[in-house]
C-alpha cells in the first residue's frame, strides 16, 4: 500500500523556509519605510525653504504674499526684522505649515509638523520642523529632524536683512 501526503519533516522544512523569507521581507520593508520617511522629511524641508525664500522676495517687489491664505500681511514682519517681528513671523510660519498646508509629523500623525520647541536642534521631534528665531542675526532658522537617534538634522537659515 502506497501512502499519499507529506511527511512531518517535509512540512517543517517548508514552514522554516516560509519563516526565513518572511523575516527577510519584514527587515527589508522596515528599511524601505524608514528610508522613505527620511526622504520625505528632507524633501519637505527643502520645499519649505524654497517656498519661504520666494514668498519673502515678493515683499521686496511689493507683490502679495501667499501665506496663511493672505489673512495676514507678512511683509511688515519680513521687511522690518526687529526682535518682535521675527518672533511674530516665526509664529505665522508655524501656523502656515500646520493649518494652511495641513502638514503633520511624518513619524507621528497626531502631532503637527511645525513647532518652536527649544533653541537647540536636539529638542526638535523626529519628523518635525522646528522654527527658531535668531534675533542677533536677523533670521529664522528652520530645523528638520530626520533620524531616529536624534543625531541628523537639516538646518536652513531665512535671512531677513533685506
Amino acid at each position: 500500500m502506497k501512502q499519499k501526503g507529506f511527511t512531518l519533516i517535509e512540512l517543517l522544512v517548508v514552514v522554516a523556509i516560509i519563516g526565513i523569507l518572511a523575516a527577510v521581507g519584514v527587515v527589508a520593508y522596515s528599511g524601505y519605510t524608514s528610508s522613505a520617511k527620511k526622504n520625505a522629511v528632507k524633501s519637505r524641508h527643502d520645499m519649505l525653504v524654497k517656498l519661504y525664500k520666494a514668498e519673502f522676495e515678493k515683499c521686496n517687489v511689493g507683490e502679495k504674499v501667499n501665506l496663511l491664505n493672505n489673512i495676514v500681511d507678512i511683509c511688515p514682519y519680513v521687511l522690518d526684522p526687529s526682535k518682535r517681528h521675527i518672533r511674530l513671523l516665526r509664529n505665522i510660519l508655524i501656523l502656515h505649515i500646520n493649518d494652511t498646508m495641513k502638514f503633520k509629523n511624518i513619524y507621528n500623525k497626531d502631532e503637527d509638523a511645525a513647532t518652536n520647541k527649544g533653541l537647540n536642534s536636539r529638542f526638535c521631534d523626529i519628523g518635525g520642523i522646528c522654527l527658531k528665531r535668531d534675533t542677533a542675526n536677523e533670521r529664522i532658522i528652520i530645523v528638520s529632524n530626520y533620524d531616529d537617534n536624534q543625531a541628523n538634522y537639516l538646518t536652513s537659515y531665512l535671512e531677513l536683512d533685506y
